[in-house]
């Protein structure tokens, strides 16, 4: 009898340390955790960027992080550790930035989702540098409406024709470059936007105005050369231009032209196509009957402006 009280004394004796051990890892685990979500909220909040808010929402930010903070310390379980730490991310999200960040934010979504459906699908090896907003034409029910440019592809595309008739007015949207609607992550012509509901009337009225007053490019006259020095082209006043390759010792002359963002140099049969940008030029391609021919120098080459 006194042996099976003493082997049930042992095992009571085990038991309870055993017991204690997981309350003591679990103490140990539950802190842990809590470090952990703390950790998150301090690093979500450092993601964000300052100048994409007040001064006054950018310390509510702050305060958001911090209260997430005591709230996880008061959790008593992982469960409330993680509603704490959820709703504390959330409030930060929540607060709100200004009107020029979020127009930088749409803008840079619009563009990625330009590159993945209409670029890379033909070129894999685009870059979202690649693809531009000229002219950008405005935010329009949380949506943006931009001429999407392809930089350096772009010559490879046809010509995209929309048109609208409202009411008996007409819209049309052709200069070579597609005018098109952004919303969500989606992109789609404005006559379809109209027609789903996504633009008004109104929002037409005012695109169609800015549309055709968003004016060319400024191309200056002057000399554009490459960083490095060793090609540079001048234009001139009376629609001349010469072209130097100082590594090869070649000079080309002739005549160019400009059609909205687009500059062609013509060499013979040649024609150089470039995309004007703010003080720089940038190389395409160049053409041989409509066909993109190598060249001495690559797609994307930059020229700039010095004077």
């Amino acid at each position: 009898m006194a042996k099976k009280l003493l082997i049930l004394g042992v095992m009571v004796i085990m038991a309870l340390s055993l017991t204690l051990g997981l309350a003591g890892c679990g103490e140990g685990g539950l802190a842990q955790y809590k470090a952990d979500a703390k950790a998150e909220i301090t690093s979500h909040a450092a993601g964000l960027t300052e100048s994409d808010y007040t001064p006054d929402n950018w310390a509510l930010i702050g305060q958001k992080a911090d209260e997430g903070k005591t709230a996880v310390d008061d959790a008593r379980t992982k469960a409330a550790v993680d509603t704490a730490k959820t709703a504390a991310i959330q409030a930060m999200d929540g607060v709100s930035k200004t009107a020029e960040a979020i127009e930088a934010a749409m803008k840079l979504q619009a563009r990625q989702t330009y590159l993945d459906e209409f670029v890379k699908p033909r070129y894999p090896e685009a870059t979202i540098d690649d693809v531009s907003l000229f002219p950008f034409l405005g935010i329009y029910n949380n949506s943006l409406v931009a001429s999407f440019y392809g930089g350096q592809y772009h010559g490879e595309y046809p010509d995209i024709v929309d048109s609208q008739e409202i009411d008996g007015l007409t819209f049309e949207w052709s200069r070579g470059y597609p005018i098109l609607f952004w919303n969500d992550g989606s992109i789609y012509p404005l006559s379809v936007a109209f027609g789903q509901g996504l633009l008004t009337k109104e929002n037409l009225i005012a695109v169609h105005g800015l549309y055709y007053n968003a004016g060319e490019p400024i191309l200056k006259t002057g000399v554009y050369a490459i960083r490095t020095g060793w090609a540079q082209i001048l234009l001139k006043e009376d629609g001349e231009y010469s072209m130097q390759q100082f590594n090869i010792s070649r000079v080309i002359a002739g005549q160019y032209s400009q059609v909205n963002e687009k500059l062609s140099l013509i060499d013979g049969e040649y024609e150089l196509v470039f995309t004007i940008d703010d003080g720089k030029v940038v190389f395409v391609g160049a053409y041989l009957d409509g066909n993109k021919e190598d060249w001495f120098f690559q797609s994307g080459t930059e020229f700039y402006f010095q004077k």
